[in-house]
């Protein structure tokens, strides 16, 4: 495995040293591109852009809702309450969603190192500048837990003299408001975002109390370019757990109650904050060191009542330092976009269990887990030809797990992994592009999934994707159709079988295989109407075992995403959007013995008002007002506890912009 890393990153150090060359043509502005300022909308993997004017446009509230409409993308929100603890599926993943997803932020890792979902409620709308999906790729760019893909978010880099805030109210006690600011002084650029949402939430014991916070700092000098982002968190959040369904009878709590609580006591709250620090250095015209780095601080409690121990306290402390250089340059016909970086990241976890929160000093369980993970990697894009362009990509990653328990009992775990990644494209007009890649990923045993196994016994889990397809555009319409297939060894996932019976983390004796397609297409009928039109198919399948040409649980086999923007005066807007989610297998039903969570689809209106900077906004959601779960677990073979989405439910919103 080594070998072949080895012999293409020779390839690719030999295409580095042609980048070397001069070449006036290089626009100046490149030099900051890297892996988070735009270049990943270039590699021929299928890359998928969400601009700033479409995250504008979209009905969205949240980042998990707007990540929800696009075609091969599937949402788990099973809390209902603004993307608390949302999950997002790229690639049909079901339960292990987040752990196969990458999520960066400006580049930098966002998901985190334990079973928790990434904190997207946490990212303000109006923070955010686009956000870049590359399905099926990543690994090599960005590491390990790239099985589905990758999602950047890129945070707004606009730094025009502008601002503006809204507040908003509704149905479920909503009260919630936010605002932005951007300015430029000189060689000095600064923006931030706030946010703040109480909610009482559509079920009992489902209260929200969240407040956001953003900033971004930037600054030039000598040619150099600075800059310091910041993120912080303050979430109170309560649990009201499933509620009993059976497919026998309609006699159930989710039929009869769905706005009730089986958990009524239980809570959680959690404190974050994000602290990264970047720098670009010009080397010449052609070249340029990038040098990042990050802190990151997550602290969670919680209090359930059906636990032995109730309340349980969870910190996890991340550091990580990502030099890299990057050269353009061409030289025998050439073009080339080299990146040779190297990261760096450290992880230490700390879980405790007690009785109660006064009895923390004497946990009746304490797990501890340190990680430590760097490597190498070379990347480069190169134009072929005038239509042709190639991308290939390796990494060696090195990761030092370190866990121990209250008994003292310690395990360390070493692993080294090859990671690579290619694709092509051809583009015979401007208008039209077909497009191929593959990539190998690697996903790490987390902190959760080895605090609640035995480390000795959870091996990586490696995969092997391919993507294919093709995207064209017109004046009026944009459109993008992949294809992609992939076969993943050793995947690690929750068991309810294993242990005798008890469940637990288990790698997978035989492999599990995924493949679909996607479509989005966005089409401009004339100039007051928009048509936005998304989809996918998908299986995700266990190919041999126990659990041979089962279905994998919480993989929707369908989805759809469609939206009607209508122009209809100059300061009036309509949108109309409808999503659909197909059947999916429960969790914790690998056998497939129960019957498929039921499909739901739901409508949303929006009217929208604006006038010199001021905005009214109106939306009714889930116009149907359809009872429906994206989340269930399968409790016997005929009955499942499900987490009911919101009905019918009315947001409105007043606001202005500068």
């Amino acid at each position: 495995m080594k070998a072949r890393l080895y012999a293409l990153m020779g390839i690719l150090a030999a295409a580095s040293t042609m980048a070397g060359a001069r070449d006036n043509r290089v626009d100046p502005a490149s030099l900051t591109a890297s892996r988070s300022t735009g270049f990943n909308a270039h590699l021929p993997a299928g890359t998928m852009t969400l601009e700033r004017d479409a995250i504008e446009q979209s009905e969205a509230t949240h980042l998990a809702e707007l990540l929800d409409s696009v075609g091969g993308i599937a949402m788990r929100e099973r809390l209902g309450v603004n993307g608390s603890r949302a999950a997002i599926d790229l690639h049909g993943f079901g339960a292990g969603a987040h752990r196969n997803t990458l999520i960066l932020l400006n580049g930098q890792r966002y998901s985190h190192v334990d079973a928790s979902a990434p904190d997207l409620d946490a990212l303000p709308l109006a923070a955010i500048e686009r956000i870049e999906i590359l399905p099926g790729a990543g690994s090599a760019l960005y590491g390990r837990g790239a099985a589905g893909g990758t999602i950047n978010i890129v945070t707004r880099q606009d730094y025009g003299n502008a601002g503006g805030a809204r507040g908003s109210t509704g149905d479920f006690g909503r009260r919630a408001g936010g605002a932005w600011a951007t300015g430029r002084r000189d060689s000095l650029g600064a923006a931030f975002a706030a946010d703040v949402v109480n909610t009482d939430g559509h079920r009992d014991n489902n209260q929200l109390r969240q407040h956001n916070g953003f900033m971004d700092l930037r600054a030039e000098a000598g040619g150099a370019q600075f800059a310091l982002t910041g993120t912080v968190e303050e979430q109170e959040l309560e649990l009201p757990g499933g509620r009993n369904a059976s497919w026998l009878t309609n006699n159930t709590d989710f039929e009869n109650d769905p706005e009730g609580a089986d958990t009524p006591g239980d809570r959680a709250e959690q404190q974050s904050f994000t602290l990264s620090p970047r720098a670009t250095v010009p080397l010449g015209e052609n070249a340029a060191l990038h040098l990042d780095a990050a802190r990151r601080h997550r602290s969670r409690q919680a209090w359930q009542a059906a636990r032995a121990a109730p309340y349980s306290e969870t910190d996890v402390d991340s550091y990580n330092l990502n030099p890299r250089l990057v050269v353009r340059g061409s030289a025998a016909g050439l073009r080339n976009h080299v990146t040779l970086g190297w990261d760096q990241y450290r992880y230490e976890y700390k879980h405790r269990d007690a009785a109660a929160e006064s009895s923390l000093a004497s946990p009746a369980s304490l797990s501890e887990v340190e990680q430590e993970e760097h490597g190498w990697y070379l990347h480069d894009l190169m134009r072929l030809d005038e239509h042709w362009s190639l991308s290939l990509g390796a990494r060696e990653l090195r990761v030092d797990t370190d866990s121990e328990d209250l008994a003292g009992n310690r395990n360390t775990t070493e692993t080294d992994e090859a990671l690579y990644e290619g694709g092509l494209r051809y583009a015979p007009l401007d208008t039209f592009a077909l497009f191929a890649g593959a990539q190998r990923s690697v996903r790490i045993p987390d902190a959760d999934e080895i605090r609640t196994s035995n480390p000795a016994n959870l091996r990586p889990q490696t995969g092997h994707t391919y993507t294919a397809g093709a995207s064209w555009s017109e004046d009026n319409q944009h459109s993008r159709l992949t294809f992609w297939r992939g076969r993943f060894a050793n995947e690690i996932l929750f068991d309810p079988n294993a242990g005798g019976g008890s469940g637990g983390y288990v790698n997978l004796d035989d492999a599990t295989l995924r493949k679909g397609v996607s479509l989005n297409s966005r089409w401009e009928l004339d100039d007051d109407l928009m048509l936005t039109l998304n989809g996918s198919y998908q299986r995700a399948v266990f190919e041999g075992g126990r659990y041979a040409r089962n279905e994998v649980p919480l993989v929707p086999g369908k989805s759809a995403y469609m939206r009607a923007d209508w122009q209809a005066l100059p300061w009036l807007r309509v949108s109309l959007a409808h999503r659909y989610t197909g059947r999916r297998y429960l969790d914790q039903d690998p056998a497939n013995q129960s019957r498929r969570l039921d499909s739901y689809h739901s409508s949303d209106l929006i009217l929208r008002a604006e006038d010199e900077g001021l905005f009214l906004e109106a939306g009714v959601y889930n116009l149907e007002d359809h009872r429906a779960a994206d989340y269930g677990i399968r409790t016997s073979a005929n009955t499942y506890d499900a987490w009911p989405l919101p009905g019918k439910h009315v947001i409105m919103t007043v606001g202005f912009k500068l």
